[in-house]
């Protein structure tokens, strides 16, 4: 069973003309979208909005055009639709600029179906816009688009037809979860840990590190922290160089844990996705990301799993 919502907006091609019921101009009316319809704004402004004037007019219904955003989940998934009764999108204009661009030779282009020669518009970069003005022609819409929906591990597919307009459509699953987190390295693996969790971040050398009773610790003000090292848990190659490390010290109630990592890149938000049901119950590991800068899926850590997981070896040890 599914719900759905929506909503629709008119513009004019004509400035003096109020962009839709709401009365703002033209140049205005995009700012107007709720943020889901603000998906696809740009891409609008370039491929649904100049063709109002001539695709309606054509069917005698003036210089006007409507956009609709509609909005419904289907299981787990929430799917968005954004469509314009514009003059729908040049795909022969898109394809000679992804030659001129070297994105695809000519003869690969011709055995490109419409849905793969739409893809294009989603390259960083890309415009058909034969002028750059404040709203359109710098080829930062769709790219922006692609990249924020491939983070929440959604799909986006384009539809057109000319004279009749353009269709966006989105979708997302529900089964996620955003958090800011820490991007750490360990033995060239980058992993994320829930800044939830952490306590404190200190940049120490190997000489602070102690061995008591087959275990690693540290002295950390008048508290002796159990150390875990990434390398190990993870059978991860060891820095091969250096004496200093970085000391991620965490927290559960009022047991401390201390994720010795070669390395820290930065702080974000991410979107946790699930394992699969292979991975699903990997030790130390909650889930999986991907950060969007060509580093790939990163896993995130599990802090609960690792400090009981270390308390336990902590624990055999001692009997």
């Amino acid at each position: 069973m599914s719900r759905s919502a929506g909503a629709a907006w008119r513009w004019s091609s004509a400035p003096t003309i109020p962009a839709w019921s709401g009365g703002a101009p033209r140049k205005n009316w995009a700012p107007h979208l709720p943020p889901a319809g603000g998906f696809a704004r740009p891409s609008f402004r370039e491929h649904a909005a100049p063709g109002a004037g001539e695709g309606n007019q054509s069917k005698g219904i003036g210089q006007s055009g409507a956009v609709t955003v509609r909005a419904w989940r289907e299981k787990e998934l929430v799917c968005l639709e954004v469509a314009d009764d514009g003059r729908g999108i040049d795909t022969a204009k898109i394809g000679s600029r992804a030659v001129a661009r070297a994105l695809v030779s000519e003869a690969q282009l011709k055995g490109l179906r419409e849905r793969d020669i739409l893809e294009f518009i989603c390259y960083p970069g890309f415009s058909t816009a034969e002028v750059v003005t404040e709203t359109s022609g710098r080829g930062v819409g769709m790219d922006v688009v692609r990249k924020n929906v491939s983070k929440l591990s959604g799909m986006i597919d384009i539809e057109t037809e000319p004279g009749a307009g353009s269709k966006f459509m989105l979708t997302l699953p529900i089964t996620l979860a955003i958090i800011k987190a820490l991007i750490v390295e360990a033995g060239g693996q980058v992993f994320a840990v829930p800044l939830s969790s952490v306590l404190e971040i200190i940049q120490t050398t190997e000489k602070q590190v102690e061995t008591v009773e087959t275990r690693e610790v540290m002295a950390i003000r008048d508290e002796t922290v159990p150390l875990l090292r990434l390398t190990q848990v993870f059978k991860l190659p060891p820095k091969a160089e250096g004496d200093s490390l970085y000391l991620i010290l965490v927290g559960l109630a009022e047991r401390r844990l201390g994720i010795v990592v070669d390395g820290l890149r930065d702080q974000q938000e991410i979107v946790i996705k699930p394992l699969g049901k292979r991975l699903a119950d990997l030790p130390g590991i909650a889930g999986a990301t991907e950060l969007g800068d060509q580093r790939g899926v990163v896993l995130v850590l599990d802090v609960e799993s690792l400090i009981e997981g270390a308390m336990k070896k902590a624990a055999v040890r001692s009997q």
